[in-house]
């Protein structure tokens, strides 16, 4: 079977939209790319990472010559632009490991220079960690100011960024809901500056510590603080409430726990490859042997889950195992759209619900508001 460069980036294109990517510039992409001559895998992601850094340098100028005349809202739609172009960038799993940080480290710098115009207050924030070691992430606050605020903790996912979870934390943050989008063990900031890998130890001290860090911050209301993910975030999310009984709601998109999947349905770069390898600090099988702990547990908050009847890597009774053992007030969502941005080939786990979350995104923040009420 003969696949098309729209076949092998499915996964890819279904992520670009969930981060509002304009199509118009992913037709110009491809059809530069099908014009070129692509000899192997490597020539591809060069070629790719070419295309989108040479619109984001063309936007990143046009946002600075808006900024010097003073067109702010023409700037800050250019500064968007230039971060969904480093994120198409950041999407590719490069085994080039200086290749990939030198990606992140634009997308970091232009998406900083981005919430400066994103409304209420976007705080960029450090959080001590093990070692004198920081984990770093964003606080998306409210607009309206009040004394204290709800807040809810987004977990990052294997391969994922901060940055990634812009989508959430804007949501959350319309509705009166301080987000916390930060970089844990094996992403973004703390996988290239920090040498924070993923590992159950460091995964499950860092849980604790953020919850401990916001409990004291003085505008956060430590009685109402959630945690949400999606995919591998999804699993931490869980595991981190079903094991602080303080923690007030939890929400769950299309969660994923790789101990649970077989593994004749997982890539196999994702099982052994340089890049994500480097994200982590056992190999795999001892790596999968360790993270079984994050089974243990059961929420007995409020719980929500978002699933979808299309899921193709963890098990349906997996699924639905989750759900069952929750002990508090639970609603599930399922999502019953058949993808269209992929055939069962080059169809990943995260795209049944990852395709409709131009709608579940404020579902679930309404949801949350009920919670925290």
């Amino acid at each position: 079977m003969a696949w098309s460069l729209k076949d092998m980036m499915q996964p890819v294109i279904a992520r670009l939209f969930i981060y509002g990517m304009n199509p118009i510039e992913l037709e110009h992409v491809f059809k530069t790319l099908e014009e070129v001559p692509l000899l192997n895998v490597l020539t591809l992601e060069q070629k790719w990472v070419e295309l989108w850094e040479t619109r984001a340098q063309k936007f990143r100028k046009r946002a600075e010559e808006a900024e010097e005349k003073g067109n702010l809202r023409s700037a800050k739609t250019f500064r968007k632009y230039v971060v969904q172009f480093d994120y198409a960038q950041f999407l590719i799993n490069s085994n080039e490991i200086d290749f990939k940080k030198a990606i992140y480290e634009r997308f970091e710098r232009d998406y900083e220079k981005y919430t400066k115009y994103l409304s209420g207050k976007v705080e960029k924030v450090a959080i001590p960690f093990k070692e004198d070691k920081k984990l770093v992430g964003y606080l998306h606050l409210p607009k309206v100011v009040k004394e204290k605020y709800p807040c809810m903790i987004l977990f990052p996912g294997e391969g994922s960024c901060k940055e990634e979870l812009n989508t959430l934390a804007r949501e959350f943050a319309a509705r009166g809901i301080v987000a916390l989008a930060w970089d844990g063990p094996g992403t973004g900031n703390s996988l290239f500056k920090e040498s924070i890998k993923t590992g159950f130890d460091n995964l499950e001290q860092s849980f604790k510590t953020v919850f401990e860090w916001l409990k004291n911050i003085a505008y956060i209301d430590a009685a109402r603080i959630g945690c949400c993910g999606l995919c591998m975030g999804g699993g931490y999310a869980y595991f981190a409430s079903a094991h602080n009984t303080e923690i007030k709601c939890c929400i769950n998109l299309f969660p994923l726990f790789m101990t649970q999947v077989d593994d004749t349905k997982i890539p196999r770069w994702m099982i052994n490859s340089k890049w994500t390898n480097y994200q982590r600090d056992l190999e795999y099988a001892a790596l999968m042997n360790e993270m079984k702990a994050l089974e243990e547990g059961a929420v007995a908050c409020s719980y929500l889950l978002v699933e979808s009847m299309y899921e193709n890597w963890m098990p349906q009774e997996a699924v639905t195992k989750l759900y069952d053992k929750a002990k508090g007030h639970k609603e599930m969502i399922r999502v019953e759209e058949e993808p269209v941005f992929s055939n069962g080939e080059t169809r990943l786990h995260t795209m049944p619900v990852g395709e409709q979350m131009h709608w579940l995104k404020h579902a679930i923040a309404d949801w949350a508001v009920e919670q925290f009420k």
